[in-house]
């Protein structure tokens, strides 16, 4: 069944008027996402087999950030369509922040600062007894090194694909696990983290945040695990990919939000207490770089090698965190 019967369907089975205007939206680099007569969103998932079942986390667990006093859109519906599960929920009012945010005092930047760290401190209010990240994968660990370790899986790489210099990196992320696992020896740390906070993700209204969208990768993990997105959206916003293919581009080339990062700082600074962060912030990043090789694997595409090598001298080589977060 074609996108289209399905939100046909998912509007008839919930007595909803027949939508008139259904257009895709450009981002979901995944899942199909639908925005219907400009008053509701559906959602539908994409058939990749390891993330399935993401929406049934979704349904159960936003009605809770809600109660908590999350700003994000409500749920209507949850549920399967032929072999494809959906979301169906209301549309958030106002414009996605980063679209304008270039166009704000520093006033109003940190007005919108503000409020999104009091929307974090409610996620990282609610407590679990156990690390998954992201919940999707529905693997639960009950000591945080052992769920970055299960992210972070070298044991998955077929060096036959890559050359010598490429291995000589590899091995050395696999050193710098190996020296610098004991950061992560803890338990009882896990909160609700967003783990995808940038301003494609968060709408705001008349100088107010309005909603904060987009849960398909949320954990249960440390706080600071928040800073993983939150951190490469800061330094380059421009190769976030709501930038790329778009007009801001250019605005945004040689944008970077060190300013915004210290206002982050001032308005949470448990965020960034632990003494080791940098290091954690590392290891917490082993999974994304190890995909963009799988990516290489897959594809041969080399520009995922030059994608590599780029984060990897950047995450990993010199101090440009250190600058960057202190």
């Amino acid at each position: 069944m074609d996108a289209q019967n399905i939100i046909l369907k998912i509007f008839q089975n919930n007595k909803l008027q027949k939508p008139i205007k259904i257009k895709a939206f450009g981002s979901g680099q995944i899942n199909r996402v639908y925005n219907i007569d400009n008053q509701y969103v559906v959602k539908l998932e994409g058939n990749v087999k390891h993330i399935r079942g993401m929406y049934a986390h979704q349904a159960k667990i936003i009605p809770k950030l809600i109660r908590k006093g999350i700003c994000t859109p409500e749920i209507i519906s949850y549920g399967e369509i032929g072999d494809c599960d959906y979301l169906l929920m209301r549309k958030v009012e106002g414009r996605n922040l980063i679209f304008d945010w270039l166009k704000f005092s520093r006033a109003e930047k940190e007005n919108f600062i503000a409020q999104i760290v009091e929307q974090l401190c409610i996620f990282h209010s609610i407590n679990f007894s156990h690390y998954a990240i992201p919940v999707l994968f529905n693997q639960k660990f009950k000591i945080l090194d052992q769920a970055i370790l299960y992210t972070a899986r070298f044991d998955k790489i077929n060096r036959e694909n890559f050359s010598q210099k490429i291995l000589e990196k590899i091995d050395f992320l696999k050193k710098y696990l190996k020296d610098n696992q004991k950061v992560l020896a803890e338990e009882d740390t896990a909160v609700f983290v967003h783990n995808d906070i940038h301003f494609e993700n968060i709408f705001y209204h008349q100088n107010k945040i309005s909603g904060i969208i987009d849960f398909d990768i949320h954990c249960y993990a440390p706080r600071d695990y928040e800073l993983r997105k939150i951190v490469r959206f800061f330094r380059e916003p421009v190769f976030h990919h709501s930038i790329i293919n778009s007009e801001l581009k250019k605005k945004y080339s040689h944008y970077r939000m060190r300013w915004e990062m210290s206002s982050f700082r001032k308005y949470y600074p448990d965020l960034f207490a632990h003494k080791d962060l940098i290091a954690r912030i590392r290891l917490y990043y082993l999974d994304r770089i190890l995909n963009i090789l799988d990516c290489y694997a897959k594809s041969e595409d080399k520009n995922f090698l030059i994608k590599f090598n780029q984060e990897f001298r950047d995450i990993y080589m010199g101090d440009w965190l250190e600058r960057f977060l202190g």
